[in-house]
């Protein structure tokens, strides 16, 4: 009887190794591609909660200056539209899109 491996045997090892290999590769590039899209979107959320606020936090009578406006290198888009007799809704599109309704009193 012989001691070690026959090279069948060590050619099925090396595939299941170079198979492990490859699909962890792949694993760690999607992983990286996603949290780079989530990077993006965080800043982007970000960006927009911060336009909004400072948006509700101008008179009502001045907030139409704002309508249509570009932000960031027109990569966002500020628009805002009457929604019933007293109330306003504003909307920020920049990758993401946030919402919020305006009083006028």
């Amino acid at each position: 009887m012989s001691k070690g491996f026959t090279i069948i045997e060590s050619l099925v090892a090396s595939l299941i190794i170079c198979a492990i290999a490859a699909s962890s590769v792949l694993l760690i590039g999607s992983g990286i591609r996603h949290s780079s899209y989530s990077r993006q979107a965080v800043k982007s959320l970000l960006l927009s909660k911060s336009m909004i606020e400072e948006l509700r936090g101008l008179p009502y009578d001045m907030l139409y200056m704002f309508n249509n406006m570009k932000f960031d290198g027109d990569a966002g888009t500020i628009i805002i539209r009457p929604d019933g007799n007293d109330m306003t809704s504003i909307t920020i599109r920049h990758k993401v899109e946030l919402s919020t309704k305006r009083s006028k009193y």
